[in-house]
């Protein structure tokens, strides 16, 4: 009895949703934020046709396949290149462009938390470099052991700007 009663449910027209604009936010082009690939891709392809004509992969796991136990106690070991034709890239400028900007190097935008900062630039202020010392520090309120105080102190002095700032104030 409730199996048809879902079916009836199913069936149902749903008068709170416009079909045609979901239709067409379905058709509509994927929100791409990279510009490399933005540039170079076709509104009438498939995101894996446009994929594979830019030399990315879409599917990873078709791509880099891991083989099942069964194949390996057979020994039977294929990889995914021998399966898949390989087709000349028109647009394989975009790989590389991206692969390039990969290998750039970044800057650090970690910073620790105001508050931490100023305990550890406090601490710094106080002992220098007697870890110990802060360790046993009335203001130490989660008992961290020297060498976490050491670790974090170390992380502190690498961030660039942010020692200084809280330096000048104590």
């Amino acid at each position: 009895m409730t199996k048809i009663r879902k079916q009836k449910r199913k069936k149902t027209y749903r008068h709170s949703s416009n079909r045609q604009r979901v239709n067409k936010r379905m058709r509509k082009l994927p929100n791409i934020k990279c510009p490399e690939v933005k540039e170079e891709w076709r509104e009438g392809w498939s995101a894996k046709q446009n994929m594979e004509e830019m030399g990315l992969v879409y599917d990873l796991n078709s791509a880099f396949r891991i083989p099942t136990t069964k194949e390996i106690l057979k020994g039977e070991e294929r990889s995914s290149a021998e399966g898949a034709q390989v087709r000349p890239r028109r647009k394989q400028h975009v790989a590389e462009k991206l692969e390039q900007d990969a290998n750039l190097p970044r800057e650090r935008l970690l910073r620790l938390p105001d508050g931490q900062a100023r305990w550890l630039a406090y601490l710094i202020h106080k002992y220098g470099e007697d870890y110990k010392g802060m360790a046993r520090d009335d203001h130490n309120y989660y008992q961290e052991t020297w060498k976490q105080l050491k670790n974090k102190i170390k992380l502190f002095k690498s961030i660039p700007g942010q020692l200084e700032e809280f330096m000048k104030t104590e």
